[in-house]
């Protein structure tokens, strides 16, 4: 049972250090998005994005044609995120 413990102490140890790592690579980028013409134009980006693996948060400004993604660049690259918004339909730039 005690090395049981010590097991899952040493996962929770890795588990911190792998967050911590994954914080590194934490990027904030905006893209300018062509072709939004309504909220149902924002909320396909906005689901396009989060489908994306690392993505941690997406706000589409409407009204100034772009959106704001945080990603984990390990994970997501921003080249992959812009094909993500071309796949729905929309030009990023």
């Amino acid at each position: 049972m005690d090395g049981h413990l010590a097991e899952g102490s040493a996962t929770d140890k890795n588990r911190g250090r792998h967050l911590v790592k994954e914080a590194r690579n934490l990027q904030e980028v905006t893209i300018a998005v062509k072709g939004m013409k309504c909220g149902g134009c924002a909320k396909n980006v906005e689901n396009a994005l989060k489908a994306l693996p690392g993505v941690s948060s997406v706000a589409v400004d409407l009204k100034g044609a772009k959106v704001k993604v945080e990603l984990d660049t390990s994970k997501t690259t921003v080249e992959q995120a812009k094909q993500k918004i071309k796949e729905a339909g929309y030009k990023p730039e």
